[in-house]
């Protein structure tokens, strides 16, 4: 899971939990933990449910903006979603006589 689908998820879930849905934003959540195949991102998204569901359940939904950039911030500084750098896959072509199709030697 990279970082925008990260912060979109965020938003669903939270949206859903304040749309009184628990059935429908565990179901979302579960959903995006089987489909991730980071433990960060397995990590982020229950702590997201979590803090979504104790933000409403306590009645601090002026703290909902919060909430949501504290989450966006955590998946920030935890990398979620660092891509590595590709190979290059021209790299053989430049090699040498026993390397790809560009060693004519």
């Amino acid at each position: 899971m990279d970082f925008m689908n990260y912060v979109i998820s965020v938003a669903v879930i939270g949206l859903i939990i304040q749309f009184g849905e628990l059935w429908m934003a565990l179901g979302v959540t579960f959903i995006l933990i089987i489909a991730s195949k980071e433990i960060k991102a397995t990590f982020l998204m229950i702590l997201s449910f979590i803090t979504m569901y104790f933000v409403n359940g306590i009645g601090m939904k002026e703290y909902w903006l919060f909430a949501i950039i504290a989450l966006i911030a955590i998946g920030y500084l935890l990398g979620l979603g660092s891509e590595e750098k590709a190979a290059d896959p021209y790299a053989g072509l430049m090699g040498g006589a026993d390397m790809g199709m560009g060693g004519f030697g």
